[in-house]
């Protein structure tokens, strides 16, 4: 079992969080409402990411492949396995699906009613959870595809709650990814944002051409007793594709169906959502 301090860090920033932050806490915020164009209020964003955030509005249909890197300097460290997590994005909205690969796999689907989260094991029955649509659910189990369902609004969530001040390229992203448009985010709204919470400092690369978060990364302080250490989450795309997903694509998989499922706010057992379950193929 991971200890309590570990599970603080992996929750402050992308998608390691999904595999290790385990049941997903009772929601603290209202209902998420993300409608087709709503204009950010109450936080002053920059010009250049304004520009971004309009270009982000026109997302209808992405699948992206990524990975997420943590680097530790703290004595106890995480498991060889969750240091280099692959995942992958599709959103389609209102639609959103995210998916890790950790041992059976781990997956989270929003359909814009509600979100999924199915843990799957290697061996023995999956386990599944569906939660209320609010901005820390959204987050906590769809992670990356939470973003980029937020784009298709011109980040009306992220950006009503984060100010994007425009940075230089960081010197240890500038000669591979020098052409995206670099940020610094920094907490306008008590409490923090779910992406950002715990870190110290986070930045990230959008690309001009389609507004989209390219890289993420985030520092954090993790103690153990007297020993303080830094974990630093580096999440990078590298593959972003436009107009391919297809409805199946927004499922969870088949297994999803022999799953035990539960109800996050009444913790009583449910069936399983199978109109979000694709279908056996054998």
């Amino acid at each position: 079992m991971m200890t309590k301090t570990l599970a603080v860090v992996a929750a402050g920033v992308g998608v390691v969080a999904f595999a290790l932050a385990g049941p997903a806490a009772p929601p603290t915020t209202g209902p998420v409402v993300l409608p087709a164009s709503r204009p950010v209020v109450g936080v002053a964003q920059p010009k250049q990411f304004r520009t971004l955030a309009a270009r982000a509005r026109t997302l209808t249909n992405v699948h992206a492949k990524g990975v997420a890197t943590v680097d530790e300097t703290a004595p106890r460290r995480l498991p060889e396995e969750l240091r280099k997590v692959a995942f992958e994005v599709w959103v389609v909205p209102p639609r959103a699906k995210f998916a890790v690969d950790i041992g059976g796999g781990e997956f989270g689907v929003s359909d814009g009613k509600a979100v999924h989260r199915l843990r799957l094991r290697p061996e023995g029955k999956g386990t599944g959870r569906r939660l209320r649509l609010t901005r820390g659910n959204l987050y906590n189990v769809l992670q990356m595809a939470a973003v980029y369902r937020d784009a298709a609004d011109g980040y009306a969530n992220l950006a009503g709650a984060v100010t994007f001040r425009p940075i230089e390229a960081p010197a240890e992203f500038a000669e591979e990814h020098s052409r995206l448009k670099w940020f610094a985010l920094q907490a306008a709204a008590d409490p923090p944002h779910h992406l950002i919470a715990n870190a110290k400092r986070v930045r990230v690369g959008i690309d001009p051409g389609d507004g989209l978060f390219r890289v993420m990364s985030a520092e954090m302080t993790k103690k153990d007793g007297r020993t303080e250490g830094t974990v630093t989450v580096t999440v990078v795309f590298g593959s972003v594709i436009h107009g391919k997903v297809k409805a199946g694509d927004l499922k969870l998989p088949a297994a999803a169906a022999d799953a035990d499922w539960i109800d996050g706010d009444s913790r009583k057992t449910i069936s399983p959502p199978r109109a979000i379950i694709a279908e056996d193929e054998d």
